[in-house]
């Protein structure tokens, strides 16, 4: 993985509209209060690397390994300032209290969540920073998805509530929500995850199965079979969509806010 992150691979047309979508949602004026978050099962750092080549300030949340062999959460803000970039890193608490108080922090930029664990990042300056000893989690075998069903995580939970109480547009892309722990995640909490949800979730299936989408009609989600082209089609359409109906603030579009 650390080879592959490492490997001068560039972010895709996808990677910047979606760059472009969040730094634009964030800065509008009309929709201040929501949170721009990207939440991917993906072990590459191709959307965190087209938010730095838009200097589009936002967050990273993954998780680590700490000495115990425990799953920690960390979280990594970059701002930008005068084209120069700061980074931050913190460990996430568990404390119901303390971690309420970190999400609140958090959503002062936009987010991307690494739920399966992310490559490309040095875990030994993360771990100086919040003196903890850090190594790299991942989720791959059958046993670590197993293992994430049943698991109690605040940090998930806390975002599962995030997108749960907000209205908001959930583009689900690649092969629509095919990963076990996501599936589950969902279905726990259909009874009140659509109920704010006008137009239901969105979800592209570039392998689309009538079996594996059948659980989509009871979580009111839209199933497309797309390609990559016509999935950033979608994104960039509700983009234009978004720059029509809602300019950007002068405070937020101001270059170097933090």
């Amino acid at each position: 993985f650390e080879e592959y992150a490492e490997g001068g691979s560039r972010p895709g047309p996808l990677h910047l509209t979606i760059a472009d979508y969040a730094k634009w949602a964030w800065q509008s004026d009309s929709l201040q209060e929501k949170w721009p978050m990207v939440v991917t099962t993906n072990y590459d750092c191709e959307v965190e690397r087209a938010m730095n080549g838009r200097q589009c300030d936002h967050g990273i949340l993954m998780p680590a390994r700490n000495a115990r062999c425990d799953k920690v959460w960390l979280y990594l803000k970059r701002t930008y300032k005068a084209h120069q970039r700061s980074e931050r890193w913190s460990l996430v608490s568990n404390s119901q209290e303390l971690l309420e108080r970190q999400i609140k922090e958090m959503r002062a930029v936009p987010i991307v969540v690494k739920l399966h664990g992310s490559s490309g990042y040095s875990l030994h300056e993360a771990g100086a920073h919040t003196n903890t000893r850090l190594d790299s989690w991942f989720l791959i075998s059958e046993t670590d998805y197993l293992r994430a069903i049943s698991e109690t995580d605040p940090v998930l939970n806390a975002i599962d509530e995030i997108l749960r109480s907000e209205q908001r547009l959930v583009c689900f892309m690649g092969h629509s929500v095919s990963d076990w722990n996501v599936r589950v995640r969902l279905w726990q909490g259909r009874g009140a995850s659509f109920a704010n949800f006008p137009d239901g979730w969105l979800a592209v299936n570039r392998i689309a199965d009538r079996f594996k989408v059948e659980v989509f009609r009871e979580l009111r989600v839209s199933a497309l079979r797309s390609q990559i082209k016509e999935v950033m089609e979608i994104v960039e359409s509700r983009l234009r969509e978004l720059q029509d109906t809602a300019p950007l603030g002068s405070q937020r579009n101001a270059a170097g806010s933090s």
